[in-house]
């Protein structure tokens, strides 16, 4: 199904973009699922034969054993020469020292700074994750008007497919990595305007299509602030409380199945 051009008609028609962060690290288990995991490992082990990393292991440790032996008895070690190179002891602890620093970077060994992370400005909060951008939007005016909250959505021009629509809304008000998915829309919302202003508008409301969009690993995204006064990145049990309006949240449903 391929939506092509959009047809002049009584609606304005709205390109909106779900921006998604997806998690940077696993979730952490729960305390069920460590036990569980504990039990598998140790079954596994119990019933597995020993792969060439834990063969080696062996071998690594009758040679330090022997290492220890003729350092304690002051004889020349040139006879372990070419045996004792790295060991699997020494990749390990190699290993560990760079769990520590991705640990102390990220912060998922630690629940509570996880959760705590409350800057909702930053893309790389909430580690363990996914988050979508939500913004409040002044479509250009200057008059104070801000939005409630919502995802970025830019107005179609006659005859632009919508997901040209969509391109230019990341390309004029966002600059970062952002791939949109798919050629189709994966939901709408129709909003009808108040009275007052469906008369000015000649308009009798709006409909708003949205497309599912990825942010890149490796870069940070930057808003057209002049454009969006207020952002931030929301978790889903987050954008329930923060995004009002229970038929915009229902339009939007499917793109928070995991």
């Amino acid at each position: 199904m391929r939506f092509t051009h959009v047809a002049r008609s009584s609606w304005d028609i709205m390109a909106s973009v779900i921006i998604h962060r997806p998690p940077i690290v696993a979730p952490q288990m729960t305390a069920i699922e460590k036990r569980y995991a504990a039990v598998q490992s140790q079954i596994e082990k119990e019933n597995s034969l020993l792969n060439d990393y834990e063969i080696k292991s062996k071998k690594d440790q009758i040679l330090l054993e022997r290492k220890a032996k003729l350092e304690a008895a002051g004889r020349d070690l040139s006879e372990l020469e070419g045996e004792l190179e790295v060991t699997n002891q020494m990749r390990e602890q190699e290993w560990q020292n760079k769990a520590t620093q991705l640990a102390k970077r990220y912060k998922f060994d630690d629940a509570e700074k996880i959760e705590g992370d409350v800057d909702e400005k930053n893309e790389k909060r909430l580690a363990d994750k996914e988050l979508v951008l939500v913004v409040k939007q002044r479509y250009g005016r200057e008059d104070g008007y801000q939005s409630p909250w919502q995802f970025p959505e830019i107005s179609t021009r006659q005859g632009e497919p919508l997901r040209q629509s969509a391109e230019r809304c990341v390309g004029e008000l966002l600059m970062g990595d952002v791939s949109i998915q798919g050629n189709a829309p994966i939901s709408v919302f129709t909003l009808r305007y108040p009275k007052p202003i469906a008369d000015a508008k000649k308009k009798s409301g709006s409909k708003v299509f949205f497309y599912n969009a990825i942010l890149g690993a490796k870069t940070a995204i930057k808003l057209n602030t002049t454009e969006f006064p207020e952002y931030a990145w929301v978790s889903a049990e987050e954008f329930v409380k923060r995004v009002p309006g229970t038929n915009y949240r229902s339009a939007v449903r499917t793109s928070f199945l995991q």
